[in-house]
Order: C-alpha cells, then structure tokens, then sequence
C-alpha cells in the first residue's frame, strides 16, 4: 500500500471532501497530539475530527472519528496556533500548485470593528511536511515543523510565504485504494498516535516501574542466593556438638569433609563456642533473609501490576498513577482535577451494574466508598489486579462469568482462577488497592471472549 502515492494522486478528491464537509464551520479547537500530529474539532461539524500527520516519511490528513478530547502535547506551540485561529470561520479550502498541499483560507471576527483573514497552509510533501499560518497577504505568522528536512527555502517567522518546488509523483506505482480506505488507515494511524503520545507524555512514569522491577528482581536473586550460602552454614550446629564427642583427628577431617577451616592450635570449647555463634549467625540470616523475599515478592507482585495498570490505562488513569508513584512532580490545575476525580468505570447490562477500576486509586474508591455490603466483590487469584463490583440484586451466572473475565483481561491473563464475595468481607489491605478476604468462593476462568474486551473499551466512567 503506498500512501504517499494515493495521497498526491488522490489530494483533489480529499480536499473536495474536506471542502464539502467543512467549508462554513468554525474552528471550534485543534489540540497537538504529539510531536508530529495533530487533530482539528469544528463548530457545527461534529461527527468526525480533522486529522494530519507531519510524519516526514507517513504524512495524512483526513475525517476520522470523533475521540475523547486530549490535552494539548505542547502547551506552548498549540497556544499560539489557537490566539490565531480558535473560532476562525472556514472560508475556502483548495489546493495549491496542484500538489499535496492544502490552504485553509479563515477569516476571525476580533470585534464589532475589527477582523483578521489567516491562510493555514499544510503541507503535506514527502520528506518535506510542514504546516504554516500565514496573514492575509503570506506573510508567515507561525510554522510548526516537528523534523522538516531537505528545506531549500526560507520560511522564517515575518518572511513571505514560498511555494515549495513541485514534487514529482511517482509513476511507477501499481495498486488501488479507495478514499474509504486511507481514511480508514487513518483511523489506524491516529491509535498509533495516541500509544506513541502515552509513551512519551509519561516516559518518567513508565521508566519508573520498569526499573523498579529491574530492582526488585535483582535483589531477589541476591536474596535466594543470600539464604543458599546461609544454610550452607547451618552444618556450624553439627560441628559445634561434634567438638564434645569426637578427637581432633576425626574433627579435622568431618570439617575438612565439609569444607570448613578447622584450627589444630586453637582451644577445642573454642571452636565447638565459635561454630554454634556461625550457625545461630547463619539461622539468623536465612529468617532475615526470607522476610526479605518475602516483601520483596510482594512489592514485585505490586509493582508487576502498576506495568500492568500502565498499559491499561488513559491518560486520566496515568494521571493518577503518577499522583501515587511520582509525589514530587508538580501537576497543574487542571490535572489535579483529573487526578481528584477517583470514579471507577461501569457497564450497565441485564438490570445491574458493572464497575471495575483501572488504577490503584480507583479500586480502593470503588470497594471501599461505592459498593455496598451486599455487592459481589470479584478479583484474579492468586495475582494483584483489578477490583470488579456487580450492583443489583441476583445477578446472572453471566453476568458473573463477565465480571470474572473483566479480572482477568485487565490483569493480562486468558486463564486463572477468580474469587468473589459480598463486600462486607473484604478489607483493606497493607498497599492501597490490596484488601483480605475473609471468605470467598472461587471460578476457574478458562478463556476470555472479545465480546467482553469491547465492553471494557467502550465503558465510561461514572
């Protein structure tokens, strides 16, 4: 599939599209997804979004279909562009050079006595991706360009706008596609976007629990070896007594057997004293070490689910994980209220609710402000992972077997065992989002159904 061919042979089919479509509506918003990509909402046009990728190599614009509203990637560049162009009136659009570039003529109304006209010029040339808002008479205002290269004109800030040197298209393609098809690409491209922006706006994060984990399975290995080497100590004991009842002949060679050093010229009480000090040493150095291990497992366990929460969760459940793990990072206003706002996700299905948390935060809010006692608790055994609740009376065997697939998917298993229990068994545990059961029934869960992981997608929160 070559895309940068359907895009030059196909740019006047997509810029009547966009003309069609667009033409007449206000710029409602645009917000930066990333480094290299960017989406457009409009006034009255509202079914779809404006998408465009500066990807050198990969550039796109078309209609995709509407998501849930982002925060800006860069706050400094998306600010600009939005004082010029936020609530602008579409115009015109058509191309320029018969090439694959695209100008948005805009007109803003600033007051009763005063407006402006802009030119959004985008530039969607192989290698050469650009997008730059020019005034009335192209002069360049602004220029966002994420990794342009093979520039050979000048298009500073203040300087006039200069048409590109036409690109020659390739002729030598053979295929077909359908403008169906690149928008449904498009589609794709954006999900890659968004996973390419998770990466990036929370690489502290990510970076955080991986080397955690790095850590922590390292000092395990140090542990397990730590609690070897100590009970190869434990022999000290049966040293000690063989002082008392064997002769030095036969000493020297039951140590020797047990690759011990045994010291001739040393007081026989003490050796036998000096090896029951090493074996109460080494007794005491596997107890340490196992409640060692024992921690360090389950701070492993714990932070294996924070990865699994990580990959799971938007960028609002992120949010709040930083808010757990990263305490000393500044958040601004309007993340703090994503941060404070704790609600669980829910399905509505056959007369009863499903609720289950993505994050840590959002499962100890869940069980232990919103269910009630009589609501059925559910959670993976015998791994950490999400928290489900079915609200309603008598629910169905299916609508429990969903709530014990729900626990698997979100802890990344295809297979384990579920235990469930009214809520007034459970309590909380050492770590937020741990809890104990008093008393609980167990489901062995065989297979997930994708049916299930649609509803997981499509569930909102409350």
């Amino acid at each position: 599939m070559n895309l940068d061919f359907f895009l030059k042979t196909n740019i006047q089919n997509i810029c009547n599209d966009l003309k069609t479509k667009l033409v007449s509506n206000h710029i409602a918003n645009l917000t930066f997804i990333n480094k290299d990509s960017l989406y457009f909402n409009f006034s009255f046009y509202r079914q779809e979004l404006l998408f465009i990728n500066l990807t050198n190599n990969n550039p796109f614009i078309g209609l995709i279909k509407k998501e849930k509203s982002l925060s800006n990637f860069n706050k400094d560049i998306a600010f600009q562009f939005r004082h010029f162009i936020k609530d602008s009136y579409i115009n015109d659009i058509r191309l320029l050079n018969d090439d694959a570039i695209l100008i948005f003529d805009l007109f803003k109304k600033i007051d009763e006595f005063d407006h402006r006209q802009f030119h959004l010029i985008i530039e969607l040339i192989f290698n050469k991706t650009n997008l730059i808002l020019c005034d009335e008479n192209f002069n360049i205002i602004l220029v966002f360009k994420p990794s342009s290269i093979l520039q050979k004109r000048d298009i500073s800030i203040g300087k006039p706008y200069q048409i590109p040197d036409k690109y020659i298209k390739n002729i030598d393609f053979k295929g077909n596609l359908t403008l169906k098809e690149y928008y449904a690409y498009g589609e794709k491209l954006f999900q890659e976007k968004l996973m390419s922006r998770k990466e990036e706006k929370f690489k502290k994060l990510h970076q955080f629990i991986l080397n955690k984990i790095k850590l922590l399975k390292r000092k395990k290995i140090i542990l397990n070896q730590e609690i070897v080497d100590a009970k190869k100590d434990l022999i000290y004991e049966e040293l000690g007594n063989a002082c008392y009842y064997y002769n030095q002949n036969e000493l020297e060679q039951l140590f020797l057997e047990n690759n011990k050093q045994f010291k001739k010229d040393e007081d026989i009480k003490l050796i036998a004293s000096s090896c029951f000090k090493k074996y109460k040493k080494a007794k005491s150095k596997i107890a340490n070490s196992e409640k060692q291990l024992n921690i360090c497992n389950d701070d492993l366990q714990y932070f294996s689910n924070m990865l699994i929460q990580y990959e799971n969760g938007d960028e609002d459940d992120l949010l709040q994980l930083e808010s757990l793990l990263l305490p000393e990072k500044v958040f601004n206003k309007n993340e703090k209220q994503i941060i404070k706002k704790t609600t669980p996700y829910q399905i509505k299905m056959e007369g009863c609710t499903i609720l289950f948390g993505k994050n840590n935060i959002q499962n100890d809010y869940l069980t232990f402000h919103v269910a009630k006692d009589d609501d059925l608790f559910f959670h993976i055994h015998p791994y950490s992972g999400a928290h489900v609740i079915i609200k309603g009376n008598n629910p169905s065997d299916n609508l429990i077997n969903i709530a014990c697939q729900i626990c698997l998917i979100l802890s990344k298993k295809t297979a384990s065992d579920v235990i469930f229990a009214k809520k007034k068994y459970v309590k909380k545990g050492h770590k937020l989002g741990q809890v104990i059961l008093k008393k609980y029934q167990t489901l062995k869960i065989n297979n997930v159904d994708d049916s299930v992981k649609e509803l997981i997608f499509k569930a909102n929160k409350i």
